[in-house]
């Protein structure tokens, strides 16, 4: 019984580091690199003992190159210490999870996925024209 209490628990945390970490990034990280980004946090995944984060973030822009992906993530990174102690004064937790931020590529799939549809699309409306 003390397991489900424990990821119910894990779960609340997660959605309160998620929404938050979400409301800082975009408030006051006064960084140009970040802001013209657009980031997008889409998943918090918490260690089983709390101590650690994965911060999983997409970029609204689709147009940066890989080293500016990177340079973002860089500096999301290294702004772990602020991004914490922001957390500090919301979640009331023994100690904050140490945070790693990392590119998630979920909207790139998604992009590529309603591309690949569009384009099934105009093949299957040219073969039923053809057949007319």
């Amino acid at each position: 019984m003390k397991r489900d209490k424990t990821n119910i628990r894990q779960l609340r945390i997660q959605k309160d580091i998620l929404k938050l970490l979400s409301q800082i990034i975009f408030k006051e990280i006064k960084d140009v690199r970040v802001e013209k980004a657009g980031c997008v946090i889409n998943e918090v995944v918490l260690s089983p003992d709390l101590t650690s984060a994965r911060v999983y973030v997409a970029f609204i822009e689709r147009d940066l190159s890989d080293n500016d992906q990177k340079e973002v993530l860089r500096i999301l990174n290294d702004a772990e210490g602020f991004l914490r102690s922001k957390l500090t004064k919301s979640i009331k937790m023994k100690s904050i999870p140490r945070l790693q931020f990392y590119y998630d590529d979920f909207l790139d799939e998604v992009v590529k996925m309603e591309q690949s549809l569009a384009e099934e699309k105009l093949e299957i409306e040219d073969i039923t024209r053809s057949k007319d």
